[in-house]
């Protein structure tokens, strides 16, 4: 993209904003709220501004299901064509591209989950195709963290379900007597609701009748609290009616040590006294307990570790949403490494964490987190580990796999007695581009069995940080791609006012010589010499003709524009008084038909509309009497413009190449004309969100399309 050029003399066309405003904060912005989307809306939303910004008519996500391809959150099907380019995308696993389209599989590893298709891309170049694979690679990992979330939320909801309709009652609560939560089982037992738990009307104590009861509750809970379970015990409780229920309570330890928590799993007796009669006579409720203490067991096992399980994962959940959030608008890599230390450690047992990165024969500590729980462990990290002792930090660099302990090994970093009170580690590589670029580690001061859910906590947070990172280094590139462009933009200014001034001041003086020396010795000279004199004079104006059209081109404003609402029809209506004699002297027929009012800059769209009419005007066939036809109609959000002549014609092997500055498909001995003003065309449209084409065939004149946005 190119700025508009400024004339030096007038200070009133400075330059607009560069692209670096209108480029890097929208890509920050999509980029960030990719990698904080967690549902297909939220991705669908994200990527919205792109086809605008890029100029595009529509930028769609696909996603790959057991029917095919569909559009995310019930979005409008492509055409066919378009479809067929994505499909081919998916089943290749590379960028497809097709006139006006592309298509970039969505796979952060394993096969492409979906497509990213692109309608509407204009000319043969790269364009918007550095950005667009950038947005392909977040929207791929989107898609991957989306549909983790969802299996991860229907499990959740599983283990919900299972322990609300589980046959034995399940009471969550504080030592101290709060109940948290109770499941739908417990409610029948005593007919209490959910709400008089939840809001702290109803306790431990008080569904106890006072003395025994309540005194053997209390020796149970101090029981769990010490040795991790307590139980069977039989007990009574109160209804919410007053009558006491005989019961069977198995208590457990749930929690962390520093804010434990009791689950009791209970079951009334009066229920099992009801059923059919036991193999073996029944003396007492004791017996009654004793005989089903397997099966009780069992369950409170499975069941206690799925809450346990359920527990951690909505805290994970939570926590990598907020992870998500914060790195959205952070570019700075340690400030996303030492955010990513914060969340995890935040789900875990005390300890710290820490991020490396190897510096020539040393593992250098770039983040930390955390107390090291040494006084002198901190100076020997500062200064470095070297490469080949710290196999914590190596394998997971090696092998590119998470490396975790669960009883730490004071062996692995050859640090002795300064580790000794360390009681477990993990360590994961962090990827970029399939490459590790530091090593994450964390440390817990006790032992700890990494579980299921622990390791998914850090690969997660892992995961997440090589998107951010990859998000901040597609930033830094476009930064640098929008300098560059920067410095280009800023060339082309000064050879405008080389152009402007340097250029024409020579070829007026040439042309005002010539047509001197026609003046006063044009008789005196032969007709060899009035005809080098004519050659002067005609090249020098075409060399004034050729300069103005490339200063016309180099001051397209290509950024954002100032739009107001311009009426074709009114600018047509202009342009035909404009070119009376042109069409009266060749005996042409100029027409239109309805024409709408579209958002946009006047000057440069009757500029358009001027170049393709008088295109459709020159190339005319010999004997013919030319004819041009505007028209336009409404395609959705767009309308597409046709200028349609009956002119000598295009081969289609051109159609891409009319459109390229200087490229001429005629000598000037044919057709007069210096090669720009298509470009100038091209340039124009694309400046308004739209694409420029042309259908044609040798002989049957050229039909020019464009579309642009329509009034909002």
């Amino acid at each position: 993209m190119l700025a508009p050029m400024s004339d030096p003399a007038d200070p009133s066309s400075a330059p607009s904003a560069a692209p670096g405003d209108f480029l890097v904060t929208p890509c920050l912005i999509m980029t960030g709220q990719l990698a904080a989307a967690q549902t297909e809306t939220e991705i669908v939303a994200a990527l919205a501004p792109a086809a605008e910004l890029l100029g595009l008519t529509r930028l769609t996500p696909l996603w790959a299901d057991h029917d095919g391809l569909r559009p995310l959150h019930g979005g409008d099907s492509p055409d066919p064509a378009a479809l067929g380019l994505a499909h081919a995308a998916l089943i290749h696993g590379e960028e497809q591209r097709a006139s006006g389209l592309a298509a970039w599989p969505l796979a952060r590893t394993g096969p492409a989950q979906g497509v990213l298709l692109a309608e509407g891309l204009a000319g043969s170049g790269a364009g918007p195709g550095p950005l667009l694979e950038v947005l392909a690679t977040h929207c791929a990992a989107a898609l991957d963290r989306v549909a983790r979330l969802d299996t991860l939320c229907r499990r959740d909801e599983q283990l919900r379900q299972l322990a609300e309709y589980s046959p034995v009652g399940l009471v969550i609560g504080w030592p101290d007597g709060r109940i948290e939560e109770v499941n739908g089982t417990y409610l029948a037992l005593l007919g209490y609701t959910r709400e008089q738990f939840l809001a702290g009307e109803v306790g431990w104590p008080g569904l106890h009748p006072a003395g025994t009861a309540q005194g053997e509750i209390h020796t149970a809970v101090t029981e769990a609290l010490r040795d991790g379970q307590s139980g069977p015990h039989v007990s009574s409780a109160l209804t919410r009616t007053g009558q006491p229920v005989p019961l069977s309570v198995t208590l457990r330890r749930l929690g962390t040590p520093e804010q434990p928590q009791i689950v009791a799993y209970v079951r009334g007796l009066q229920a099992q006294a009801a059923e059919p009669a036991l193999p073996e006579p029944v003396t007492s409720p004791g017996d009654l307990v004793r005989q089903g203490q397997q099966e009780l067991d069992v369950r409170a096992e499975a069941l206690m570790n799925q809450h346990a399980e359920l527990a951690v994962r909505t805290r994970a959940l939570d926590a990598f949403a907020l992870l998500s959030r914060d790195l959205v608008l952070e570019t700075d890599r340690y400030a996303l490494v030492r955010r990513a230390q914060e969340i995890t450690l935040d789900l875990l047992p005390p300890g710290y964490a820490v991020y490396y990165e190897p510096e020539g024969q040393l593992w250098r500590l770039k983040s930390q987190v955390g107390e090291l729980g040494h006084p002198d462990l901190q100076g020997v990290v500062d200064a470095g580990l070297p490469l080949d002792s710290a196999q914590n930090l190596n394998l997971p660099w090696r092998t590119g796999q998470p490396l975790y302990q669960d009883t730490y090994d004071t062996d692995t970093d050859q640090l002795g007695e300064l580790v000794r009170h360390i009681g477990a580690t993990a360590s994961l590589p962090v990827m970029l581009d399939g490459r590790p670029v530091g090593v994450f580690a964390v440390a817990l001061f006790g032992q700890r069995r990494w579980s299921v859910t622990d390791r998914t906590v850090m690969e997660t947070a892992t995961f997440n940080l090589g998107l951010a990172l990859d998000r901040a280094r597609a930033i830094g590139e476009v930064a640098t791609r929008t300098a560059e462009l920067e410095r280009s933009n800023a060339e082309l200014e000064r050879f405008a006012y080389v152009a402007s001034h340097d250029l024409q001041a020579p070829l007026r003086a040439m042309t005002s010589f010539a047509d001197l020396l026609a003046h006063r010795y044009g008789k005196t000279l032969n007709e060899r010499g009035q005809l080098y004199l004519q050659q002067i004079s005609e090249n020098g104006v075409h060399m004034k003709r050729l300069v103005d059209d490339l200063l016309s081109f180099s001051r397209l404003h290509t950024g954002r524009l100032d739009t107001e609402a311009c009426d074709f029809g009114a600018l047509f209506d202009q342009l035909r008084l404009r070119l009376h004699d042109e069409i009266v002297a060749l005996g042409a027929q100029v027409t239109r038909g309805p024409l709408p009012v579209v958002p946009g800059l006047a000057a440069q769209l009757d500029q358009l509309l001027q170049n393709l009419v008088q295109n459709g005007l020159k190339y005319h066939r010999e004997g013919v009497p030319p004819t041009v036809e505007v028209s336009a109609r409404r395609e959705g959000r767009e309308w597409i413009f046709a200028v349609k002549d009956n002119g000598i014609g295009i081969e289609p092997q051109h159609f891409e190449r009319i459109f390229v500055i200087f490229q001429r498909l005629h000598g000037r001995e044919q057709y007069e004309g210096t090669g720009i003003g298509l470009a100038i065309c091209q340039k124009i449209v694309e400046g308004h969100g739209g694409r420029l084409w042309v259908e044609s065939a040798p002989g049957e004149g050229s039909t020019f399309l464009f579309t642009l946005p329509a009034q909002q």
